[in-house]
């Protein structure tokens, strides 16, 4: 509620109005007017009353010309307002401490240690019958002073409560997203609504991590039944990947992921002493997952592209043979990344962004003055990170004129270790129009494959869009006007200097061996399927993976001729077809 305009404006000034502009509150600084000497100030109530009450001070003289008598009345309203105010804020706190004694029973025994004798003896002559005044009348319970003397009181505990919440998360160093959450507001709903408790203090310690944590993981299996049933309905496929936690132990993640979610079945820890991840590890692991699923409820297995996993999924096809091996197209994807950086006229321009992201981002000098002019910061090449080729080379395009002016910013040179060799290699590095050229011209062309990355790599089922997106992807490629054969540049490597041609066909080249990796019978049945897709002309492609029909029909176990499959599903292909042009 905002703080009602002070009656001394209207009586002791000529004019008064905000110095701001205009306020919803009644106080702040305004411009006025004395009654009396008619001089022109601009304060604040304080500084007014100062001045008309003859007393001044506080960076305002005392009006000369005021009466006497109006002086004396203005001092003596000011008083009882001051005692009014000081009387509120010992009530206010005297609540707070009736309110941290219900909460906190030490934190009154806390403030009796903490007083003085000399206070604790002017407490004692204090509580005498003759000084204590006469006993205040409580209010009516129904009166206007009643209900807000009590949401008074409902805010104060309120204010109690936020300061211990406050104190809880920053003492056991919890996030401060946590008050964000759904959980974090239903918890603190709950607890409000069960009210005071004298004998309960929270859940146990034992009982927290012990039967507790066993219910709540009945209840989830519980609302995760559904799901399970949905696999015996629609299928599911079977996910698996590595990877290390903060203490280098290796963990292997299985999940199942359907057309409702990705399930989170179980982690193998692999980093125990004389164990081997090798396929027949794998294998075993995998094959007790198909066989707590089901077998008939399997469709795929999905792992990465290492030469174990290979083997694992070799195995999984022989011992299961309506079940295929899928790679993971988000791995190929980041593999055809670290492919391209490795092309002998692509990777002294990789090691150049590299060098240069990791002088500013280390030197702490550096990092300043780009960030004086940059809004962003520069993103670090890490190799665990999908596509980190890419994301350097984009934001280097993105902050190229930023890095130019950081360069020859004047603090630039006034570094300790502007005058080092690499400093000045990024420095000539930076300047150059040819490396900034190379950058702005390499990034549309990893942008289409960046696309596709972040398509496959995210939640839901996009098996049938891989084949479509990544021949697409392709025909951007070749169609690329970035990348010309007309294109040279001039690259240092070894120190010696090499002329390059700057084509795209070397792309293309690693783009259709990477294809070749990934591409799997399943892919064409997918890529077939697809209703936005189906089409008469889609059959004709090559690419598909029909040339490979053979092996589907051994791991399916249902087709035989790529007549068979034709007409099984052209039917449905030419009723999407239908639909599509009706559409359109």
């Amino acid at each position: 509620m905002p703080r009602a305009m002070s009656n001394v404006w209207d009586a002791y000034t000529v004019t008064h109005v905000l110095a701001s502009g205009s306020s919803a509150s009644g106080s702040g600084t305004r411009r006025w007017a004395c009654k009396y000497c008619g001089k022109s100030f601009s304060t604040t109530t304080t500084r007014l009353i100062s001045h008309v009450s003859g007393v001044g001070g506080g960076g305002i003289f005392a009006c000369e010309k005021v009466p006497p008598e109006i002086a004396e009345a203005i001092k003596n309203e000011h008083r009882l307002a001051q005692q009014g105010k000081e009387a509120r804020r010992r009530e206010m706190e005297a609540t707070y401490v009736e309110l941290m004694d219900d909460v906190d029973p030490s934190h009154s025994e806390a403030s009796q240690r903490a007083r003085t004798v000399s206070q604790r003896d002017e407490e004692d002559e204090s509580t005498s019958p003759s000084c204590h005044p006469p006993p205040m009348q409580r209010p009516k319970q129904g009166s206007l002073h009643s209900s807000m003397l009590s949401s008074a009181l409902q805010k104060q505990r309120q204010k109690v409560v936020e300061i211990e919440i406050e104190r809880c998360i920053l003492q056991c160093n919890l996030s401060f997203n946590v008050v964000r959450t759904d959980a974090w507001r239903r918890m603190v709903k709950i607890i409000a609504q069960v009210g005071p408790c004298d004998d309960w203090h929270g859940v146990e310690y034992n009982r927290l991590r012990g039967p507790m944590l066993d219910e709540e993981k009945d209840r989830i299996e519980v609302q995760l039944e559904p799901i399970r049933l949905g696999w015996k309905t629609y299928g599911c496929s079977i996910i698996s990947d590595g990877w290390s936690d903060t203490r280098r132990l290796h963990i292997i993640n299985i999940l199942v992921s359907s057309y409702l979610c990705t399930y989170f079945l179980r982690a193998i820890d692999a980093s125990r002493a004389g164990v081997r991840i090798t396929g027949d590890f794998i294998f075993e692991h995998i094959k007790t997952a198909i066989l707590e699923i089901g077998v008939e409820n399997v469709v795929q297995v999905i792992i990465d592209n290492a030469s174990n996993c290979k083997r694992m999924g070799k195995m999984v096809e022989k011992e299961f043979p309506s079940i295929v091996w899928t790679p993971c197209a988000s791995h190929c994807l980041d593999l055809l990344f670290e492919d391209i950086g490795k092309l002998s006229w692509l990777a002294p321009l990789v090691s150049d962004a590299k060098r240069i992201v990791t002088f500013i981002r280390k030197n702490h000098l550096a990092l300043a003055i780009f960030r004086c002019h940059s809004l962003v910061d520069m993103i670090r090449p890490v190799d665990t990170r999908f596509a980190y080729i890419y994301m350097v080379f984009h934001r280097l395009h993105e902050v190229s004129n930023v890095l130019r002016i950081s360069a020859i910013d004047h603090r630039w040179i006034s570094m300790h270790t502007a005058n080092t060799e690499l400093a000045r290699y990024v420095q000539r590095k930076v300047l150059d129009d040819v490396f900034c050229a190379d950058i702005a011209a390499l990034v549309p062309v990893l942008r289409y494959i960046y696309i596709v990355l972040c398509i496959v790599d995210k939640e839901g089922s996009t098996l049938g869009l891989v084949y479509h997106m990544y021949t697409t992807m392709r025909e951007a490629i070749s169609s690329s006007t970035t990348l010309s054969l007309d294109r040279f540049f001039l690259c240092v490597y070894c120190s010696v200097f090499i002329l390059y041609s700057f084509i795209e066909h070397d792309i293309i080249d690693l783009v259709d061996a990477r294809w070749r990796t990934l591409c799997r019978p399943i892919h064409g049945f997918s890529a077939l399927l697809y209703p936005f897709f189906k089409g008469p002309t889609l059959w004709a492609q090559t690419m598909v993976g029909l040339e490979r029909v053979p092996n589907a029909y051994e791991a399916y176990g249902t087709f035989c001729t790529k007549r068979t499959f034709q007409k099984m599903f052209g039917t449905l292909s030419k009723f999407f077809f239908s639909r599509k042009q009706k559409l359109i």
